[in-house]
């Protein structure tokens, strides 16, 4: 069975001032097909081949879907390849990814705020973002295709 599957991007701190922005992260992987996760990322292990995946970038003047994906295969350890890409992205905590297939861009983005009341995995309308402060969000079909049905994945 496929399941359905949100990878939530947040900027990340790298210094007292600085953060690496959620939109330059989603780049910089999403161009290598690769996602990465901390070891304490929940659902991680539950990722399996052929998932379909929806990229969310949360956080202010964002909150929106930017592409999908498929799980290419399960999670496991990052490649030394791929740890100079975490390192120069100040995700060296990140020990985990899963490998990505099939990734199309949406473009334009998907905003969430005019779907939040149709989608069945945000329960709490009025506080949706509790729903996507995990780095993963398993979320249903249904809300799957509505998310794509309003963008134009290129």
């Amino acid at each position: 069975m496929k399941n359905h599957f949100l990878f939530v991007a947040n900027d990340v701190p790298i210094s007292p001032r600085n953060s690496m922005p959620a939109n330059e992260i989603a780049d910089a992987l999403l161009g290598r097909n690769f996602w990465a996760f901390t070891s304490q990322a929940p659902l991680r292990k539950r990722l399996s081949e052929g998932d379909a995946i929806l990229i969310y970038l949360a956080g202010p003047r964002r909150r929106y879907f930017v592409a999908r994906g498929e799980v290419a295969r399960e999670s496991d350890e990052v490649r030394a390849h791929e740890r100079e890409v975490l390192e120069s992205l100040g995700l060296s905590f990140m020990p985990y990814r899963v490998l990505l297939r099939s990734v199309r861009r949406i473009d334009p983005p998907v905003h969430i705020g005019p779907l939040i009341l149709q989608l069945d995995f945000v329960t709490e309308k009025r506080n949706y973002g509790l729903h996507l402060r995990l780095p993963i969000v398993r979320i249903g079909r249904e809300d799957f295709e509505l998310i794509l049905s309003k963008g134009c994945p290129r």
